[in-house]
């Protein structure tokens, strides 16, 4: 990188949300799960204790960092792109229920070797570069189950 090209940037995306994102990522996993749900059955089974915490990012405010890091990072540098909102995993399915209008029973199981109990990136240096998030945990959850739902 440094030898053929005048400006190489890293970004690593963390936990990106939003519509039409396919079905193997967490809030999306989580949404179509519950529109499983029925008054019968109103298990909802979550890997771990749901203590472990994310934080996560609305599409629309990935799009506009990296934006900022083609606009103005600096070469051979790498750059986080996240939030540095925690939330635990069993708060995010009691949100995620409570704006479906479905009411859920959490059962926990076994959290998957390896799996990180944590993980909020450090974004330091996006916000150096002016970085400012326009949407909430909840805005951007009312998006991705309107388009969800309706599809």
């Amino acid at each position: 990188g440094k030898k053929f090209f005048k400006k190489l940037i890293i970004f690593r995306p963390h936990n990106v949300y939003g519509p039409n994102m396919g079905y193997d990522h967490v809030i999306p996993e989580f949404i179509s799960r519950f529109k499983k749900i029925n008054n019968k059955n109103r298990k909802f089974i979550i890997k771990g204790s749901g203590q472990e915490t994310r934080s996560f990012i609305f599409i629309d405010d990935f799009i506009n960092a990296f934006d900022l890091i083609i606009k103005k990072g600096k070469h051979l540098n790498i750059y986080n792109i996240g939030t540095s909102d925690q939330i635990k995993i069993i708060r995010l399915a009691y949100k995620i229920s409570k704006l479906c209008k479905i009411k859920i029973k959490i059962k926990n199981t076994n959290l998957p070797t390896g799996s990180t109990k944590n993980r909020c990136p450090n974004i330091n240096k996006i916000m150096k570069l002016g970085f400012k998030k326009k949407y909430n945990l909840d805005a951007g959850l009312l998006k991705t189950i309107n388009w969800y739902v309706n599809r």
